[in-house]
């Protein structure tokens, strides 16, 4: 009940703050998505069942034989929380000397590439940010919401692969703090004030984005159980999902471009080197493949011009006019 009453104040306290700032909708989607996660109750363990089960009394016994205690049992494997049972894998990683042995790349901080970058992000402040703000503030601690949608992990179904997400979060958190520390690059919001983040400013360095960085390690780790690795059909699903959570951070305003792709960077980097030889990890690689055995097969799908969002009133008009003369032959 605990973790309940934890959930429904962190969502409540969570959700009205974003929904001061940026309205009432988006905090409320906040707060709950936020609320459910804090009171242990998130998208990989729930399945439309009530966030609490109340009983007004104990359980009276009506069998004829009396109520007894159960021996030999273990506590079941797949019962455990995604991202305490990925807490196992993290001090294996941590016991490596990755920190050291990867170097990263230090921002750019010229006055002519941060005038670039401060560009993009006016522009994708005026003419995208609207679309996007609900999304962007869900995801500020909720992005592995994104992921059990994409991957139809929730409700306990594809445990190992969720524990794999969670391991991506960590480590992807683990490894970003590290190099924040050492670059110590300013947030946007520093360098030009009138940017106006979309949420409050993360209270840690820009450089390199750690939303980037866990997302791009998921991409890895996801990427190791499928079939075909990165040739299978869910391969272009998931680098997409993690393009795109990253961008967000861009287009809220917290980060720089170059953030997000040193966030990539290092992502790869201690893929390659470190977890493609961690045991515990590739163990639970293992398993997750026969969650991902039956999908292999894909079927083409013509491109009908909005396969990636609603076209440009232009484009629609362009495309609408030549059916249109293609019809009149």
């Amino acid at each position: 009940m605990a973790g309940y009453l934890n959930g429904g104040v962190n969502g409540g306290v969570n959700g009205g703050v974003n929904g001061g700032v940026n309205g009432g909708v988006n905090g409320g989607v906040n707060g709950g998505v936020n609320g459910g996660v804090n009171g242990g109750v998130n998208a990989w363990n729930y399945g439309g069942s009530p966030i609490n089960v109340p009983i007004g009394d104990p359980l009276a016994n009506v069998d004829d034989r009396p109520f007894a205690m159960i021996s030999d049992v273990s506590f079941p494997d797949n019962a455990w929380a995604p991202d305490l049972k990925a807490q196992l894998i993290i001090n294996a990683f941590a016991k490596t000397d990755w920190d050291t042995a990867i170097a990263g790349n230090a921002p750019d901080n010229s006055p002519e590439a941060l005038e670039a970058e401060i560009q993009k992000l006016i522009h994708e402040r005026n003419y995208l940010r609207g679309a996007r703000v609900a999304e962007i503030l869900t995801q500020v601690d909720g992005s592995e919401v994104y992921w059990s949608n994409l991957l139809m992990g929730g409700a306990n179904n594809r445990p190992k692969t969720a524990i794999l997400v969670a391991c991506g979060l960590m480590l992807g958190q683990m490894v970003a703090m590290h190099y924040k520390a050492k670059w110590n690059r300013a947030r946007p919001v520093q360098v030009f004030p009138a940017i106006t983040p979309a949420l409050p400013t993360p209270k840690h360095p820009s450089y390199p984005s750690g939303h980037a960085t866990q997302s791009f390690m998921i991409m890895h780790l996801l990427s190791a159980v499928l079939p075909g690795e990165t040739d299978n059909p869910m391969f272009p699903y998931i680098r997409s999902l993690a393009d795109r959570i990253a961008h967000n951070r861009e287009i809220a305003g917290v980060h720089f471009g170059s953030d997000s792709d040193e966030g990539e960077f290092l992502a790869t980097e201690v893929y390659t080197k470190y977890l493609t030889s961690l045991a515990p990890l590739q163990a639970l690689i293992e398993e997750a493949k026969a969650e991902w055995a039956d999908v292999a097969s894909h079927l083409p799908l013509q491109d009908s011009g909005e396969l990636d969002g609603p076209p440009a009133l232009s484009m629609q008009i362009a495309r609408d006019l030549k059916v249109g003369l293609q019809d009149d032959d």
